[in-house]
């Protein structure tokens, strides 16, 4: 887990560079924003627990926490919902009905803290309302994004991250190519789906993202993109006609590895 670093003028981003063998680095972040009724997005992964918790505390006093808005149920977003709440027990957790639906074998989420929101709806945070949106594309029923009007912020949730070869922050640090590749590869591993879909409907489908061009779009797997939403849309649009990514079978990644092991040196 790398320090937290403030990416406009009241939200931090918490990124973990995680390892994906041959494919390169797969960020996982999650965020805080200091509201005026502060909301902390998404919970991290439960191998980092202990560092999860003593990073937020380093942010901010868990007690202070308003908002606890959860992209989705997956495991590296909802890794450390349990402590964060317990942390945090002046926080809502806000979810829609299939995220409460389908973590309700792993957690026990009292309704008087809960917030059951749908794409559309907004809840307000002290300083700003914060909107509820449908993402460009999802692994998970349960994932939302969050748009913040005051910052102009997109938490896009899986949605328009992607691969790196090498840690960096911003979108920026990593040649327009080599990005757009990583971020194809990523869509496509992410959500197989993606092929299948009619264009004509998937292209409507972005347009609500399009049409909002965030200024900042934080994808809870991606760098920072600052001023890119565009580019990020054009590039997602295109993977529906592109080639499948289909993974390494066994045999394929232990060579894999016997090549990556000779490459670092390593007897």
């Amino acid at each position: 887990m790398n320090k937290p670093r403030q990416v406009n003028e009241d939200t931090y981003i918490v990124m973990t560079d995680f390892p994906a063998a041959h494919l390169g680095i797969l960020p996982i972040n999650w965020y805080l924003i200091k509201a005026q009724e502060p909301v902390l997005v998404d919970t991290g992964m439960p191998i980092e627990r202990e560092l999860f918790l003593s990073t937020l505390e380093s942010l901010i006093n868990p007690a202070e926490i308003k908002w606890i808005f959860l992209t989705h149920d997956d495991n590296d977003h909802q890794g450390n919902l349990t402590q964060a709440m317990e942390a945090a027990p002046n926080a809502k957790l806000v979810i829609p009905f299939l995220g409460l639906a389908r973590m309700a074998d792993s957690h026990k989420l009292p309704m008087e803290r809960i917030l059951l929101i749908n794409p559309g709806q907004s809840f307000h945070a002290g300083d700003r309302e914060l909107a509820v949106m449908k993402p460009p594309m999802w692994d998970s029923p349960a994932t939302h994004c969050l748009y913040d009007a005051k910052t102009d912020t997109l938490f896009s949730a899986d949605s328009l991250g992607a691969l790196i070869p090498q840690p960096a922050d911003d979108v920026s640090d990593i040649p327009p190519a080599v990005y757009t590749e990583g971020f194809c590869k990523f869509a496509s591993a992410l959500c197989p789906w993606l092929h299948l879909v009619d264009q004509s409907k998937f292209d409507k489908h972005l347009e609500a993202v399009r049409k909002l061009n965030p200024k900042t779009v934080l994808s809870s797997h991606g760098l920072v993109a600052y001023g890119m939403c565009d580019r990020l849309l054009k590039s997602l649009a295109e993977v529906p006609a592109m080639q499948p990514f289909i993974g390494p079978d066994h045999a394929e990644m232990l060579a894999i590895m016997g090549k990556m092991k000779a490459g670092s040196g390593v007897s």
